[in-house]
């Protein structure tokens, strides 16, 4: 999908050079384009290309590199902080942060192959993330020389000897883990129940779902990512970072629920005390040393705190989060969050709602459409639309179509016209005859610009429907922003789709015929069919009945390239009549031997004596009224006829 270049905000540093905002926008674009458009379609390597050279307009004239630098809280591109409010460095800081990026360095000789290699190894690792199961799993592979990646929690290589981050990639995320609650003087024993506390955590997460319904999407890697987050978190209190972080207090409160959901009834009572001890461990870990009677001394303890509650689910956690002004960005574990926000949505939009209902639904979907939609939630998107033309109504699905298509207008990185074309292939039938006004509005209202392959297969797919079914759909069509507002892209009369051409007779026979015949009056002019209304065209007035029926005929030619004989006749018969009408000042004009010349291609009796006038015309006399020009034209057409 072709996503807008990412404007400079407000709060843009105006110390950094906008050749790196510019530079960062190339690399949006990469990565939006490459969400819908395969490697080697004409978009990617246009894409590449400009990347490729903002690297080399903006690479380090002595090193020959280009260097971005991340921590946590900011991201820089030469040594100068970019403002990661802006989408386009928003989008790669976390990229980037997910995969423990602390620099990347890029050459200037970088070419367009290392350029598409460089990308599609950070958005595979990208998407892979998640699914590790240890830290090894997250050092990126498969780049090119000319791409340097240093990456915390990295086993270095032979060329990092000097770096100064440690390095433990050989150790599974428990053991991690548990490493890391040695340093805090944890015995060993206690250890050793925490490790079977964990290690049956994902056993059991293997056998079965969660007991909790709020928690019944919760796999494995989202409790190695609360491990991973909580070891992180103790390496760094070890160092003396004070003060307890609210995300580390909301994953451990998470955890609590998780292993809390996952207790099962009939537990014999050594067990659930030694499972409470291991998760009072974990709760408090982050306080220093813990013996091992601290846990039985909390079990006594009632306290109200938050995160010492036992009983409190994912859903009140989310909640309580969402509340909080400062965190509003929804935690790792929590990813799937998007999904099951997108998928509740579309489960709403099916139910009985007020229309008022339905509109706030859509301020909810415009904001959801805001940022880039990845493969899950566009299939969601999909299916949730789909399953509409199941379960409603006719005149309900039509509201809902409205909703989603403006929602989706208003989107930087999602293409309405990509939906369109996604959905028509799901539907058929009576479905496909429901969504045709949608699909030719969009037509009309995006035209070809975006999105040429898309645009031509979908007026492919609108012209394709039966003549009546198309007919039949006009009117609630005519209802639709395109036709209503006039909202038309003026692609459309220049390019006039052969496959769109029955939907052109339609709007010439609509009450909007002036309106629509002096669009394609113009439209044909910058782009004609062929020879017969190149002639033709200049002479024509949208507001004539017999030009209209002109046009409406030249749209019910089988191949407008090629024009029947009977077509031939007609539009002859115009030039015939009308050029001799011709101002002094339009004889002039060049087209008018076009005109002449068409002449030769109609066995017409009133075609020849015409133009045997014109050739016959005494230029030296008073009488003259055809220029040079005009003469030759008709003596060269006289020899063809």
């Amino acid at each position: 999908m072709n996503s807008p270049q990412t404007p400079l905000t407000k709060g843009a540093q105006s110390d950094v050079p906008q050749p790196y905002y510019e530079l960062m926008n190339a690399m949006q674009r990469v990565y939006n384009v490459g969400l819908y458009y395969p490697i080697g379609h004409n978009m990617t390597e246009r894409a590449i290309g400009a990347f490729v050279h903002a690297v080399k307009e903006n690479v380090d004239k002595r090193s020959g590199y280009l260097h971005f630098g991340l921590t946590e809280q900011s991201f820089s591109l030469q040594k100068r902080a970019l403002d990661t409010k802006v989408p386009a460095v928003k989008i790669f800081h976390q990229m980037f942060s997910a995969l423990h990026i602390t620099s990347l360095d890029i050459h200037r000789d970088i070419n367009a192959d290392e350029a598409r290699c460089f990308f599609e190894e950070i958005i595979a690792h990208n998407a892979k993330i998640r699914t590790c199961r240890d830290f090894s799993q997250m050092i990126i592979t498969g780049l090119p020389e000319s791409v340097k990646v240093r990456q915390l929690n990295s086993v270095p290589d032979e060329e990092d000897d000097t770096d100064e981050v440690p390095h433990d990639t050989s150790l599974p995320t428990i053991e991690y883990l548990l490493s890391s609650l040695m340093q805090r003087g944890i015995p060993e024993e206690m250890l050793t129940i925490c490790r079977d506390l964990l290690l049956s955590v994902k056993e059991k997460l293997a056998e079965r779902p969660l007991s909790n319904a709020g928690l019944a999407s919760v796999t494995w890697e989202d409790v190695e990512k609360l491990l991973f987050d909580l070891a992180e978190f103790l390496q760094t209190a070890a160092q003396g970072e004070p003060d307890y972080p609210l995300e580390e207090r909301y994953n451990i409160d998470a955890l609590l629920a998780i292993v809390t959901a996952l207790d099962e009834p009939g537990t014999d009572v050594r067990s659930t005390h030694e499972v409470k001890k291991a998760v009072n461990l974990l709760v408090d870990a982050t306080k220093g040393p813990v013996h091992e009677t601290q846990g039985e001394e909390l079990e006594e303890k009632k306290s109200l705190r938050p995160r010492d509650r036992t009983d409190i689910s994912v859903g009140e956690l989310k909640e309580a989060l969402l509340e909080l002004e400062e965190y509003r960005a929804v935690r790792p574990i929590f990813q799937t969050d998007r999904c099951e926000q997108l998928s509740v949505l579309m489960v709403t939009l099916g139910r009985p709602l007020q229309p008022q209902l339905l509109i706030h639904i859509q301020h909810a979907l415009t904001e959801y459409f805001a940022h880039v939609l990845e493969l899950d939630e566009w299939y969601i998107l999909l299916q949730g639309t789909r399953d509409l033309f199941k379960t409603l109504e006719k005149d309900r699905v039509r509201f809902i179509l409205v909703l989603l298509t403006q929602a989706l207008r208003s989107s930087p990185y999602s293409s309405v016209l990509i939906f369109v074309r996604d959905l028509c292939r799901e539907l058929a039938g009576d479905e496909l005859v429901l969504f045709w006004p949608f699909l030719v509005n969009e037509l009309l209202v995006q035209g070809a610009e975006r999105e040429p392959k898309v645009f031509q297969e979908l007026c492919i797919v609108a012209g394709s429907l039966p003549k009546q079914d198309m007919r039949a759909a006009l009117p609630y069509l005519k209802r639709l922003d395109a036709l209503a507002e006039r909202k038309i892209a003026d692609s459309i009369f220049v390019a006039h789709p052969l496959a769109l051409r029955f939907l052109f007779t339609l709007l010439l026979e609509s009450s909007q015929v002036v309106y629509f015949s002096n669009r394609l009056m113009k439209g044909l002019q910058e782009c004609p069919f062929s020879w017969l209304d190149k002639a033709v065209l200049p002479f024509l007035d949208s507001r004539s009945e017999t030009d209209q029926h002109f046009l409406i005929n030249l749209f019910h030619q089988e191949n407008p390239l090629y024009p029947g004989q009977t077509l031939r006749d007609e539009g002859a018969a115009i030039i015939i009549e009308r050029l001799p009408l011709l101002s002094a000042e339009q004889k002039k004009e060049q087209w008018i031997a076009e005109s002449i010349a068409a002449l030769a291609r109609t066995p017409l009796l009133s075609a020849y004596a015409l133009l045997v006038e014109i050739a016959q015309d005494r230029p030296f006399l008073r009488a003259g009224k055809w220029p040079k020009h005009a003469r030759l034209a008709a003596l060269k057409a006289l020899k063809n006829y």
